[in-house]
């Protein structure tokens, strides 16, 4: 029951999360195209072609960047690769797709014999490191990361470091709306581990989880 209830309160943590992510961007961005075409179509179509043609045009952008957002979503919910694949092979090819899509470099290195893990410590890892990295790619100011992943049959950690611009880290972690940093905190605890976030204003970001594994290798 207890596990149940912590795998439903990260379930609702990733709800909460998309949510406030559709909310935020290509909703409200969705809802700027309507109201400025309701006024366009309200009001006598101007004699002003070319003042009209930039008009469709800066509303067109708005709908692209909507769309590019979406996107992001989909490709953010994309189910984890589950092919007997190690967790190493698995982030490689997402960082090749995030370089590709982004431009955003992941410098990744590991330590110890790359493990296949069962399919919720996979998914779990997968996407405390995809919170990470997209925070990182969002917020951070900078177009690169460093993943250190050190793996043995006891244990997994990752470090992930950024030199951007940082955060309060106390106010950032009391704020009622930070369902990101939320689902990483439930999901290292469903696993029985730990996450250490270390950041300041201008010093960039430091997050190491740490997952015992009990013999949860495959």
């Amino acid at each position: 029951m207890e596990m149940e209830r912590k795998i439903l309160a990260v379930q609702e943590a990733e709800r909460r999360r998309i949510a406030r992510d559709i909310h935020d961007g290509p909703a409200q961005s969705l809802a700027a195209v309507l109201l400025q075409l309701n006024f366009l179509t309200a009001e006598p179509i101007t004699n002003n072609t070319e003042e009209l043609r930039q008009e469709l045009l800066r509303l067109k952008g708005i709908a692209q960047d909507s769309m590019n957002e979406m996107r992001q979503i989909l490709f953010d919910l994309k189910p984890v690769r589950q092919n007997n694949d190690s967790l190493l092979s698995v982030l490689e090819d997402y960082f090749a797709e995030i370089k590709a899509k982004y431009n955003f470099c992941i410098e990744l290195n590991s330590r110890g014999v790359p493990q296949i893990y069962p399919p919720y410590i996979q998914t779990a890892l997968f996407r405390l490191v995809q919170e990470s990295v997209n925070n990182c790619r969002k917020h951070a100011g900078v177009n690169k990361v460093h993943i250190m992943l050190a793996e043995n049959r006891e244990q997994i950690e990752i470090l992930i470091e950024d030199a951007g611009k940082g955060f309060d880290k106390t106010g950032e972690l009391n704020k009622a709306d930070n369902f990101g940093i939320a689902g990483m905190l439930e999901r290292t605890a469903l696993l029985g581990g730990t996450i250490e976030i270390e950041s300041k204003p201008g010093a960039g970001t430091q997050i190491l989880i740490i997952i015992p594994l009990n013999g949860e290798v495959l």
